[in-house]
């Protein structure tokens, strides 16, 4: 199914999703790539009326941070909560009085948004995270929490298939799930269906996926590195997951 997304404030959001939680995938207009991190969250906090922004140093792995309470000291409005390609929230246990926000930053990558009815999980997936298994991962550790979850996944902008060209090896490292297109410039990467087949195919749970269906690669608002890669920025994909009280209509 597909993402409605709209344009706010000069950001890029989703309009309805179903989801009863602030969420979006912002674009270019705030660039959360490490060097510029401490301006860009200063920013997209006043965006997004949140008091703290928490991220994490994604390495492109298989670490998933678990947490269930705010960091104790933060005081430049964000928190980087160390090593991991993925942030789950217990929303059961979470309790502030601040309005809190959870990212990930991507280019080109998946940028992935979770809810569970106790859970709410943002993700950075690209084919290596693909390669390890980070999204089945996340599932079955979540299925362990929380009894029968019904995982509702939104797949962000990301690389699309008729753009995302990559060697066999990469291929050979996805498969049996890899999805490809192949074309006069070369083989070509469907890393959304791809990742798609990886969930549907092996877990066994109830997982509903809403799409972009955007490619950063071919879309200006969007940061690139396969585009751009000596300037690329980051792309921050988002969810308020304490003070929760919807802001974007």
């Amino acid at each position: 199914m597909a993402l409605d997304l709209v344009l706010v404030k000069g950001s890029t959001v989703i309009k309805d999703s179903g989801w009863d939680v602030e969420h979006g995938f912002l674009d270019n207009s705030f660039d959360a790539a490490t060097s510029s991190l401490e301006t860009c969250a200063v920013d997209v906090c006043k965006f997004l009326n949140v008091q703290l922004l928490l991220v994490v140093n994604q390495v492109h792995g298989q670490e998933i941070l678990f947490i269930d309470s705010e960091p104790e000291n933060s005081p430049k409005g964000f928190a980087v909560l160390g090593e991991a390609d993925a942030i789950v929230v217990n929303t059961s246990k979470f309790s502030s009085e601040k309005r809190i926000a959870i990212g990930v930053r991507t280019a080109d990558c998946i940028p992935v948004l979770l809810k569970t009815k106790n859970h709410l999980a943002v993700v950075h997936i690209g084919w290596r995270g693909i390669a390890n298994g980070i999204g089945l991962k996340m599932l079955e550790q979540i299925a362990k929490r929380e009894d029968s979850p019904e995982f509702n996944v939104l797949i962000g902008p990301c690389a699309g298939a008729d753009a995302y060209i990559v060697g066999e090896d990469v291929i050979r490292s996805l498969q049996p799930y890899a999805v490809t297109k192949k074309l006069k410039a070369g083989l070509c990467l469907d890393l959304c269906a791809t990742l798609c087949a990886q969930l549907q195919k092996s877990f066994t749970g109830h997982v509903f996926i809403q799409k972009a269906n955007v490619c950063t690669i071919t879309s200006a608002r969007y940061f690139s590195h396969r585009r751009n890669p000596e300037v690329s920025g980051r792309n921050l994909a988002y969810i308020v997951i304490a003070g929760n009280k919807k802001r974007l209509e």
